[in-house]
């Protein structure tokens, strides 16, 4: 099996949204790999994740709290 950020930088530079979509689920609370990936949207365009991945960051360096 592939490590989800490694499928997440392919997923972006193939064009494939609902790939990256899941990948950035699979990151779950890996703050590190979710900073990666914030940067790798961005980097590759993919304006439309970069909101996703935003919220799936501040959840994971929340705690769930809002919840």
């Amino acid at each position: 099996p592939a490590q989800p950020r490694l499928l997440l930088d392919y997923a972006l530079r193939a064009g494939h949204a609902g790939l990256a979509r899941s990948c950035l689920a699979h990151l779950g609370e890996d703050t590190r790999d979710m900073d990666l990936a914030l940067r790798t949207c961005l980097d590759h365009g993919r304006t439309e994740i970069v909101r996703e991945a935003l919220e799936v960051m501040w959840k994971a360096r929340s705690g769930g709290q809002s919840e």
